[in-house]
Formats: structure tokens, C-alpha cells, sequence
């Protein structure tokens, strides 16, 4: 604990020169696409999403894969070299899987990495992403385990770990981190 409430209070620049020693100078340029948004069932507190809150956050279901297209060749352009689709909900049901799947072949066939952000993932479904082509899944932890019952109801910290490693046992890069500042304490839970 001591050791991350040191590199919390680290100034960013100490931060930025620790990473360089394990990813280098090297700066990745990644679009996304917001594929599908609104009415999710969760209760993740921080999230306009929810359909448990009033936000007025524009609802739409899955995007096309031509819309998906236009969205990562403009991206390219913009010199980006990954494009990610992100959606809303617990996590894609079997049609959405489907289609996000053609989409990932389209994103590599423009050159580009594809990356994911799909809620949780089973088995299953992180084993057809990485079939598809998928490169690396982008799925947040949130918060501590102690503290994660603030945060939200409708699902457990330990199925965020879960997803994780399935990602990672499917073959996807991982890309995960937290949102800091939602009410946790530097109290040990």
C-alpha cells in the first residue's frame, strides 16, 4: 500500500521517466468509435450510461460496420495506428458479438490494430474477439475490491479480474487502469 500511495503522490514527470524504462518514448495514436451508447444496465456510479441515472446522454443502439469504417479511416489519416470500438452494457449479447466481430475485420483490413472496450467478457466471447483479430481488450478495474461495492452493485470487482484474465488467456493485450477520486480513502479496507 505504501508503495502505491508513494506513486500516486509521485509528480507526473517522475511518473512519465519510470514508464519510459518499460515502454520506452514510443507513443501509440488510437481512434475510437462510441459503437453503442446508452441504456446499460449497470450502476456504475461515475457512468452518464446508466440507465439507473437521469443524464440525458444520447442513446443509440450498435453501429454499422460502414459507420465503424469511416470512423477508423478517418482516424488513420489523423495518424492514428490502433482504433478501438467501445459500447455500452454489462457486455455484447450474441448478435452485437457478431457484428463487432466483422468490424474488427474491417479495422485490420485498413491496416489498423483493433482494440475493444466491451464490458465483460466470458470465455467464449474473448476467444471469438481474438479469432476475429482482435489485438488488445481495454477493460478498467475501477477501483479496490474493498471499495468496489461504492462504486457499483449490478456487478462484482472480481468479474473485472475475471474479464482480464480471460482477455489475456484468449491472447489479447491487455490495456486496464483505474478511475481514482470516486470517494476512496488511503485508509486500508
Amino acid at each position: 500500500m505504501d508503495e502505491l500511495l508513494k506513486r500516486y503522490n509521485s509528480p507526473l514527470e517522475e511518473l512519465l521517466a519510470q514508464s519510459r524504462a518499460f515502454m520506452g518514448n514510443d507513443v501509440e495514436f488510437c481512434g475510437l468509435i462510441n459503437a453503442k451508447n446508452g441504456r446499460c444496465s449497470e450502476d456504475c456510479h461515475y457512468c452518464a450510461q446508466s440507465s439507473h441515472y437521469k443524464t440525458h446522454a444520447i442513446i443509440h443502439s450498435l453501429v454499422s460496420v460502414d459507420e465503424v469504417v469511416r470512423a477508423a479511416k478517418e482516424a488513420q489519416a489523423n495518424g492514428a495506428t490502433r482504433f478501438a470500438i467501445v459500447t455500452s452494457g454489462h457486455s455484447p449479447d450474441d448478435n452485437d458479438l457478431a457484428q463487432i466481430c466483422e468490424m474488427i475485420g474491417a479495422i485490420n483490413a485498413l491496416g489498423l490494430k483493433s482494440c475493444a472496450s466491451l464490458g465483460i467478457l466470458n470465455e467464449l466471447q474473448a476467444v471469438k474477439l481474438r479469432i476475429a483479430g482482435l489485438s488488445r481488450y481495454h477493460h478498467n478495474i475501477n477501483t479496490s475490491r474493498s471499495y468496489y461495492p461504492s462504486i457499483s452493485t449490478t456487478h462484482r470487482y472480481e468479474d473485472r479480474i475475471n474479464t482480464c484474465k480471460l482477455a489475456k488467456d484468449a491472447g489479447l493485450e491487455l490495456c486496464s487502469g483505474v478511475i481514482v477520486g470516486m470517494g476512496e480513502t488511503q485508509a486500508a479496507h
